[in-house]
């Protein structure tokens, strides 16, 4: 690609400024590809989220933008002035969004470049998030750009980069999500291999992710897919408003956002302790996650400065303490759009309907306060055939799945891979 491009990278924290128009750019890349993968803006990240993001105190955020400024380098010139192989050192100083220059000349801080291009110039990005307290050998890239600058190399360029960044950090496992809007039968041609799931509601169907140019680039950079789940979506219009059934020596307790009752925060520190390793990961490293009071308020604290609104419905034996919980999220950008985020009961209460009455309970409180969502997307793994199963009694149909990638990158010292020619 001709085509001249800057790549910036954000500051750690939102200082206002021009920040603020990269942060809209950012959404506009969000939308275009919420668009392209399911018809609709339903998965747009916005602004005000991806500037609350970068001040989460739980996880390291970097983000560089790819930005067509008419004064940049090209593709090619990007790639080389990169090194032919990156050292496990390089290449980002501690505290500082600045990069260094021994590793990417090109590369700048947007606070170093005054009022810098709009939002209308950002072409791609490039995110690399690494949580702090768990989970310390890995960080999450990815890597979206808009639709003429794919496949012409800036693409495996900014999945280099995250790679760099990932073992800048000290961490040795990188891993990355795709989104694919279709499937096919397993052993197709045009599936992702080595990834087969139960099509839910179908007895005895197994279903492959139909592959696409990220899922190619990533099984060529040495990805392979360690975890996939079903997204399915409920139709609140189409679902009839049921009553639950209680489950006798049980009581549910319901609140909504902005925060969650003091007396809970430690019973709801358990629960999310106990889902960070209950739900399924596949193959994914995962590791217990630490909670805590504190960590709850900041999880909180985080969503308000997104602009998120959220529902809670937790469960307990009456006069107890917290055994199961759901929550849903709202868009803060699409007003008819929900979240399911997480549910959990905790093992020794399962089997009893608990989880079916929260549930229910929850969407007639999301009814209640927020009637104009019309659709809730939620997450499952499509081997968890006790949700799946209770979430199309709800009315959840599937609509797309995702994959999760990981990379050893000890095991891949890569060089030299140059822009598709």
């Amino acid at each position: 690609m001709a085509a001249p491009v800057r790549l910036y990278s954000l500051p750690p924290a939102s200082g206002g400024g021009p920040v603020v128009s990269f942060h809209k750019g950012l959404e506009a890349l969000s939308r275009a590809h919420s668009v392209e993968c399911i018809g609709s803006q339903d998965f747009v990240t916005s602004a005000q989220e991806f500037a609350a993001y970068a001040t989460d105190a739980d996880r390291r955020v970097l983000r560089v933008l790819a930005v067509a400024d008419g004064e940049g380098r090209t593709v090619g010139d990007l790639w080389r002035s990169m090194p032919a192989r990156v050292g496990p050192r390089a290449p980002v100083d501690e505290g500082d969004p600045a990069w260094d220059p021994a590793l990417v000349a090109p590369v700048v801080a947007v606070a170093d470049q005054g009022a810098g291009p709009g939002a209308d110039a950002v072409v791609g990005s490039l995110s690399v998030v690494a949580p702090l307290g768990e989970n310390t050998d890995c960080a999450t890239v990815s890597v979206q750009l808009s639709a003429p600058w794919r496949h012409q190399g800036l693409d495996a360029l900014l999945l280099r980069l995250g790679e760099a960044v990932t073992r800048s950090w000290g961490r040795t496992t990188a891993q990355y999500w795709t989104d694919c809007p279709g499937w096919v039968e397993v052993g197709s041609p045009l599936g992702v291999k080595g990834v087969s799931k139960p099509v839910p509601g179908v007895s005895g169907a197994h279903a492959s992710p139909l592959g696409t140019p990220e899922t190619d680039m990533l099984a060529r950079a040495g990805y392979v897919p360690a975890h996939s789940e079903w997204v399915t979506t409920l139709d609140v219009d189409r679902t009839p408003s049921r009553e639950a059934d209680p489950v006798p020596g049980y009581e549910v307790v319901s609140w909504s956002s902005p925060r969650s009752p003091e007396h809970l925060l430690d019973q709801l520190a358990e629960i999310y302790a106990l889902a960070s390793t209950d739900m399924p990961s596949g193959g994914l490293t995962e590791e217990a996650q630490l909670w805590d009071a504190g960590r709850v308020m900041r999880k909180e604290a985080l969503a308000e400065r997104s602009h998120q609104e959220w529902v809670v419905t937790a469960v307990r034996p009456v006069g107890g303490e917290l055994v199961g919980w759901t929550t849903l999220v709202l868009s803060p950008t699409v007003a008819e759009i929900a979240f399911q985020e997480g549910t959990l009961i905790r093992g020794d209460h399962r089997r009893r309907g608990l989880a079916r009455w929260i549930k229910r309970v929850n969407l007639a409180q999301l009814r209640a306060r927020h009637p104009q969502v019309r659709r809730i997307h939620t997450w499952t793994d499509g081997d968890n055939a006790p949700v799946i199963a209770l979430n199309r009694g709800i009315g959840f149909r599937h609509s797309l799945m995702e994959v999760g990638w990981q990379k050893d990158l000890h095991a891949h010292q890569r060089s030299g891979e140059g822009p598709d020619e």
